[in-house]
This record gives C-alpha cells, sequence and structure tokens, in this order.
C-alpha cells in the first residue's frame, strides 16, 4: 500500500493507493495541509504532519478505527516523521530550537522530544535504519547537502556521500539495511541514486537509477526491496515556442534496483491522476477494505461557469488591486481571488493585492517581438512586483528566489519569508536562493557573474512557497528567457520570475476568442501582420494564430469529396515506450497486406544519433526528449525498411494538406509525424553529431491519418482512433515539417490537376 500526497482537493491530503488494482482514497480529507506520510513497520498507523491545529505538528492516524491523535504540542515547525524499526520511537525534523534540527519521541513514555542534532547548519529528512542504530539526515552542515549517518550508539555523525559538486538528500534506507536511496544533483538533474552503507569506514560505492532530464527524487522502498518508488515531474505537452515543458504534474513511478540506469519510467497510477502526487511511502498489508472503512467521503466537485453559447467572456475589474488596469477574463477572476486568499493567508502578505501588470490593450507593441503576442492580451496573466518590503525592518525584501532547472531551460520558485516568525506560518526553508549576476563583483567573480549569479546560503526563518500556492489554483510561471537578443544572463528583464498564467489547456488565440470578437484578432493579428511585428511562422502555430487563406489562381477548384475515410482498418498498442514509429508502420502494412512483427520490424531499423537516418536513444526511454536522449525515428528510415517487405513506401516533407486529402480519399491511409497526440509543439533545431542538422520537437510522435470532413480529421494512434479539428491538426502536423510516409505507387495514378504530381513531389530521400 502506498500513501503520498497530492493537493487534488484544493490543500495538500494523504492519499492511500493500492497499485494492484488501482484504487486511490484520500486518507486524512482535512481543510488544513498533511504531508510527510510515513507508515508504522506494522502497516497498522500512519505518522504525518499537519497544520490543522494552526501551526505544523505530528499527528498519528490508526487504521484500526481512523482516529487521529496529535503527537506533539510546541508551537514551531515539526515534520517528516520517521519510525525506529520496533515502532516505539519517532525520528522527526523540527525547527524548536531555532534551527532545523533531528528529534527523537518516544510514543509509549511521551515525553519531551530528544535532540539528536546540533549544528548551526540544518538538518532534516531523517530515516532510520532496518536495524535501529543509524538515523540518516539531509544537512548542509559542510556546505552544499549531504547524507550523514547519524549513529544512536557511538554518537558519531559521519558523511555518507560526501560529493562537494553537488547536492545529495532525501535519504531512504533499503529494507535490508545495505544500502540507502537518495536524490542527487551530481548530473546536473535530480535524479533518484543509491548508496552502499556496509563498510561505513570507506567510500560508499554509489550509482543512479534514473536518467530523465527532469526531476527525480523522494525514493520510497516496498518491503521486497527489489524496487524503489519515487516522486517524477511529467513536462506537460511542449506550450509555445518559449516553453517546451509546459506546467506538468508530478506523479509516481517505479525503478527497479538492478544495478542499471533506467530513463523509462513505470507509471504507478493506471490512468494519469488529475494532480501532483509527491512524497510516497510504501508498508501496510493490511486489506484495501480495512484501510479505507473509516474515511471519509470527497466533497463535490465545484462547477466552473461558463458564459452562455456564443456569447464572449467579459473582462471583469478586480477593483481593490493595485494596478493600471485590473481587468481579468471572468473565468480566471475566482482562482485569482482564491490564490491571493491563500497567499494573504499563509503569508500575512498581500502579495497580490499590488500588481505590476494585467491587462494589455490588444494593439500594444512591446519592445521585443516576444510581447506582440503576450499572455497579458488574453485576461489571463499577471506580473507581480519584483519586491515585497517590509515597512517594518527597514523595507527588507521578503521575496526569495530559488533556481529550478527543468530540462534545458531555467525557472524560478519564489518564497515569502513569512510575517509571522513563530511557526503559524509557513516551514524552515530547505533550498538556496539564487544571487543574480547584477548584485556581484564582476571582477571578484568573473564566472559566476557570467552565469547569471550563483546561489547563495540558506537564510533562517519561516517561508512559503509561492510556486507552489499558485501551481493549486491553476497559475504558472514561466522560463527565463534565453534568446540570442535576450538572455536572463545578461538582461536582468528576461528573468521573468514575475510573470503568471493560467492558459487552461487553450492557445494564446483561443483565449483570445473568449474576449473578442474575430474581426478585431483577424485585423489586429493575421498571420501576414504577425510576421511583419517579428513574429516566426513557428511562434504563430503555436499560438495557433490561423494560416493564412491561399491566393486564389487560375487553378482549377479541387473538387475532393466534403469526407472520405479508409476502412478496414485498424492498429493496436505500441509494444514498447517509444516505438509508435514501429507501431504505426506494421500497422499501415497490414492495411496493404504485409504482415510484420512489431518487435522484429523496430530492431531491424538503424541505430543513430541523427532522426533522418536512424532510431534515437533507447527504446524505453521517457517520451518528450530531444536528441541526444531517447528519441524516435523520422521518415525516411521508416520508409527504408518498409521498402524491404516489398511496400513502396515513399517518405515525403512538406506534404500538402490537399494530397493528404486525396490520399484518405483514394483509401491509402497515410502515416503523419505530429507533436504529442495530435496537439502543439515546438520545433526545434538539431545538429547531429555526423555534421547534419534536422528539426526535432518534444513528444514527437506517428499517427495514421484515416479520414477526414470539413471540420475534422480522423487518427489513427495505435489502438486508438479520434478525431482532430482541421486546424489543429495543421499545427501539430506542421512541427516536423508535414513529415509523412505515403505509398509511392500512389503518385503514379491520375489525381486532380491542382495536385502535386509524381516528379514534384517533396521528397526525403
Amino acid at each position: 500500500m502506498v500513501a503520498f500526497v497530492s493537493p487534488r482537493t484544493g490543500d495538500d491530503d494523504i492519499y492511500l493507493l493500492d497499485p494492484p488494482t488501482g484504487q486511490i482514497a484520500n486518507l486524512t480529507a482535512h481543510p488544513a495541509e498533511d504531508r510527510d506520510p510515513a507508515w508504522s513497520p506494522d502497516g497498522t498507523r500512519l505518522a504525518f504532519a499537519s497544520h490543522r491545529d494552526g501551526n505544523w505538528e505530528l499527528y498519528l492516524w490508526s487504521a484500526a478505527d481512523g482516529s487521529v491523535t496529535r503527537l506533539t504540542t510546541d508551537l514551531t515547525y515539526d515534520g517528516a516523521p520517521t519510525w525506529s524499526p520496533d515502532g516505539t520511537r519517532l525520528a522527526f525534523e523540527s525547527y524548536r530550537d531555532g534551527n532545523l534540527e533531528i528529534y527523537l519521541l518516544d510514543l509509549a513514555a511521551g515525553n519531551t522530544p530528544v535532540r539528536l542534532t546540533k549544528n548551526k547548519a540544518g538538518d532534516y529528512a531523517p530515516t532510520w535504519s532496518p536495524d535501529g542504530r543509524y538515523v540518516a539526515f539531509t544537512s548542509w552542515r559542510d556546505g552544499d547537502k549531504e547524507i550523514y549517518l547519524a549513529d544512536l550508539e557511538g554518537g558519531i555523525v559521519r558523511n555518507l556521500t560526501n560529493h562537494p559538486a553537488a547536492d545529495d538528500e532525501a535519504p531512504a534506507w533499503s529494507p535490508d539495511g545495505t544500502t540507502i536511496a537518495f536524490v542527487s544533483w551530481r548530473d546536473g538533474d535530480a535524479e533518484v541514486c543509491v548508496a552502499e552503507t556496509l563498510g561505513v569506514s570507506k567510500t560508499p560505492r554509489v550509482w543512479a537509477l534514473t536518467a530523465n532530464d527532469v526531476y527525480d527524487g523522494a525514493p520510497a522502498w516496498p518491503p521486497d526491496g527489489q524496487h524503489i518508488f519515487y516522486t517524477g515531474y511529467q513536462e506537460g505537452e511542449p506550450f509555445e515556442v518559449y516553453d517546451p515543458y509546459r506546467p506538468g504534474t508530478f506523479g509516481l513511478f517505479s525503478v527497479p534496483v538492478d544495478g542499471r540506469l533506467h530513463s523509462r519510467r513505470t507509471d504507478l497510477f493506471e490512468q494519469t491522476f488529475p494532480a501532483d502526487a509527491t512524497a510516497p511511502t510504501v508498508a501496510s498489508s493490511l486489506p484495501w477494505a480495512e484501510l479505507t472503512q473509516h474515511l471519509p467521503s470527497p466533497p463535490p466537485p465545484t462547477p466552473i461557469p461558463t458564459p452562455p453559447p456564443g456569447e464572449l467572456h467579459p473582462l471583469v475589474s478586480l477593483e481593490d488591486i493595485a494596478v493600471a488596469d485590473p481587468r481579468l477574463n471572468d473565468a480566471v477572476v475566482e482562482s485569482y481571488r482564491a490564490w491571493r486568499e491563500e497567499v494573504r493567508e499563509k503569508t500575512g502578505w498581500d502579495y497580490l493585492g499590488q500588481l505590476s501588470d494585467v491587462l494589455r490593450d490588444p494593439g500594444y507593441v512591446s519592445r521585443k517581438p516576444y510581447g506582440y503576442l503576450t499572455w497579458h492580451k488574453t485576461g489571463r496573466a499577471v506580473d507581480l512586483r519584483f519586491e515585497l518590503p517590509d515597512p517594518d525592518d527597514e523595507g527588507r525584501d521578503q521575496l526569495l528566489i530559488v533556481r529550478q532547472d527543468v530540462g534545458q531551460r531555467t525557472y524560478w520558485r519564489l518564497f515569502i519569508r513569512c510575517r509571522a516568525q513563530d511557526g503559524s506560518q509557513g516551514r524552515p526553508l530547505t533550498e538556496r536562493p539564487w544571487v543574480f549576476w547584477f548584485l556581484l563583483d564582476e571582477e571578484k567573480e568573473p564566472e559566476a557573474y557570467e552565469a547569471g549569479g550563483r546561489p547563495t546560503s540558506i537564510p533562517p526563518g519561516y517561508y512559503e512557497d509561492f510556486a507552489t500556492i499558485a501551481r493549486r489554483h491553476g497559475w504558472h510561471g514561466i522560463p527565463a528567457f534565453e534568446e540570442e537578443d535576450y538572455d536572463w544572463r545578461w538582461d536582468s528583464l528576461g528573468r521573468e520570475f514575475w510573470h503568471y498564467q493560467k492558459p487552461d489547456g487553450l492557445t494564446w488565440y483561443q483565449a483570445m476568442q473568449q474576449i473578442y470578437p474575430e474581426e478585431t484578432l483577424q485585423e489586429l493579428f493575421n498571420w501576414e501582420l504577425c510576421l511583419e511585428r517579428g513574429q516566426t511562422e513557428a511562434v504563430l502555430r503555436a499560438k495557433g494564430v490561423p494560416t493564412p487563406s491561399p491566393t486564389p489562381t487560375g487553378t482549377p477548384t479541387p473538387t475532393f469529396p466534403a469526407e472520405a475515410s479508409v476502412t478496414n482498418i485498424s492498429g493496436r498498442p505500441q509494444a514498447l515506450p517509444l516505438d509508435c514509429e514501429s507501431r504505426s508502420a506494421v500497422d499501415w502494412a497490414a492495411y496493404f497486406e504485409v504482415a510484420i512483427d512489431e518487435l522484429e520490424f523496430f530492431y531491424s531499423l538503424p541505430q543513430s544519433d541523427n532522426p533522418d537516418k536512424g532510431f534515437v536513444g533507447d527504446v524505453r526511454g521517457s517520451w518528450g526528449q530531444i536528441p541526444p536522449h531517447p528519441y524516435g525515428v523520422h521518415a525516411e528510415p521508416v520508409a527504408a525498411l518498409l521498402r524491404t517487405y516489398g511496400l513502396d513506401a515513399q517518405a515525403v516533407r512538406n506534404f500538402p494538406l490537399d494530397t493528404l486529402r486525396w490520399e484518405i480519399a483514394s483509401g491509402r491511409p497515410v502515416i503523419a509525424w505530429v507533436a504529442g497526440h495530435v496537439s502543439s509543439g515546438t520545433p526545434v533545431h538539431y545538429a547531429a553529431p555526423d555534421g547534419n542538422s534536422t528539426i526535432v520537437a518534444r513528444y514527437q510522435h506517428t499517427v495514421m491519418v484515416i479520414g477526414y470532413n470539413s471540420r475534422e480529421v480522423r487518427i489513427l494512434d495505435g489502438a486508438q482512433v479520434y478525431t482532430r479539428r482541421w486546424s489543429d491538426f495543421e499545427r501539430s502536423w506542421a512541427v516536423l515539417g508535414n513529415m509523412a510516409v505515403i505509398m509511392r505507387s500512389s503518385s503514379e495514378e491520375s489525381a486532380p490537376s491542382h495536385d502535386v504530381q509524381p516528379t514534384q513531389l517533396p521528397l526525403i530521400e
């Protein structure tokens, strides 16, 4: 049984997951935040931290009757409990002596907790060894974060990981006590690693288990010790050109502990969990029914108001917001108010009561082309104040900015120093703030200055994670700009830590359509004018700006049927995480009565660092990466391999839409390279090691086009059939340049005079 934390109902609650069945239940269901779950060794009790009584304390939930008992009563922060192997004591982190330290609590005696560590640096995230002798924890006492072992018998504290070049944190003992799993940034990204604990007088062997370009962390061991459950960041589908890691969610995954590196993730949820899921803890052999018999019923969902069909969303003025034009799209007003109130309640500051910018006139032109299609024009974006001065503390800024790299992009997390520093608001900080380049002396720190700054020491006090609160209400920050003419490392305005927006899954143009009539949009944001304003075609497609209508010529009007479909075609789910191209190819071949085994086809593809020449990376890797990481293959190698099976397959790029329609109307399916499941994406220039360049995209995927009508395209995606609007399909297909595989012999048949003729077909080969 897995317990984990999620804000699914608006605040952090602790949930139960039964991996074999996929059943999920809210264990705590309390309006206050509940975090840090820890199963007792016998699986009948769960210790956790909660703010339900006005400050962070430790509590105990009993599976026997569903009761919750408060364990600590100090007004300062207590959190992150871990059990002794005999179930009689807890180790936990606390700020009760003005600094993060590790304490021990005897549950039977019920006496005052005993302080285990004493260092001016922070000590936190304890985990008890299975033999009861050691408590492992994280500390920055030697500068960066390391994993330490406290010997409860000898009183010695030892640095286990001792890696000065990167942070290591969040330790978790294996069930047999021979290894510790932890999170490490030593390879640039947060990965789950394992260190040996035997022979503590020697440098332990350390190896990584995960290899992804996004966060993997918070490891937890199931009782068998053969796998590790952990929290992993799941990127959303690429969002516009400057945010390829569109705000995603945190999910729960497992990885085998077999000494190998794994880029493939095994999701613990049968279906996508509709909110972040973090901090797993594994134990409890009790039946699901027994564990959940005393749980409260979940609250009903809150309906989202929408205007009557055909009407525009009004722009609502937030009169109590200090800013030039305080109007927002009414679809996001309530979420903004709730976001503002939660920040005010949890920090003591009305930070969102005064803003730098909200709504911009649709005709506004900024100093950089990036601002012409800004989300400020949609009524769904706000710019925060750059500072939050405390008038009672000589104007001291209450904001801290922490750098957070996701893949190849830099984001910023804001933390607010709480007004109340008595434990009733916030938690102690465990992240290192960033000092920007313009606050450094270039002569004394030239490397840090060139890099845009450096991290600094962790300050004392209580802070609230502003970015996490924003996520709960659907508001997300954007990455810093790192463009040739606009880079945060030398232009402070490129940092963008102050910008938050709430797209709700809409493209920019769709968001504009909610508040402006189409005539206004066509006047100000037609394709040609946007190009004149410095926008690229890639940006316009990503923003959802309608493509221009073709210029009338003397060519005869197309005479395609209004709708057409390919019949008697089916597909199957792909066998491997990244072999969508092989799955599409064998399904396409089957339609033409050629049977091919999917795995045989995949393993016959050439391997290469260039997707135009072969398959890139590990087929079991994580979807959403770009070369040289696990990626996939483009059209030409697929077509070339299909020809060895006697199929006259042809790889094409820039394939016209009319020619696509003609193929479908002629009863021939087309394999198309798209972004995601026919969604928006961003083209990325990639220079392969062989010296050639090509266009790649995150979430590159193949589907078969099998039908169309005047409004929609019919898609076969593995075993699934669905439709997409023509505009959405065009935008997604264009990301990789209208790449496709067709039947070559089709071009030899008669086609309408407006069509591209055989010798004019845009070929790759």
